[in-house]
């Protein structure tokens, strides 16, 4: 586990008197984003199609992204927090996408 100290210093008369350390573990977090049932998939339909053509016999494709996402956090709860609110913010379309996280400390 590697552990990584960053110096935060609030106020420049703080550095005169006292040193603050905060220790930030770093965590690797793959997001595997796929749309929420329901919703068209013309990306999965299309493949179907041409692997069909190729001759499988494939039933359906659905398409999705994965994000592989190197980030510090202060421990694993933050680090939880931290990739949902990435999720939330910009990987994912809440209205229409699904996510699931696989998140593990290197």
């Amino acid at each position: 586990m590697e552990i990584f100290l960053k110096f935060i210093c609030l106020d420049i008369q703080e550095l005169k008197t006292s040193t603050w350390f905060v220790i930030f573990m770093r965590f690797k977090a793959f997001v595997y984003v796929t749309l929420k049932s329901g919703y068209s998939d013309p990306e999965g339909e299309t493949t179907a199609n041409a692997l069909t053509g190729l001759g499988y016999n494939v039933v359906s494709v659905r398409s999705s992204k994965a994000y592989e996402v190197i980030f510090e956090a202060s421990d694993e709860s933050n680090a939880e927090y931290l990739i949902n609110e990435m999720c939330r913010r910009l990987l994912t379309n809440p209205t229409k996408d699904d996510y699931r996280i696989e998140l593990s400390e290197l």
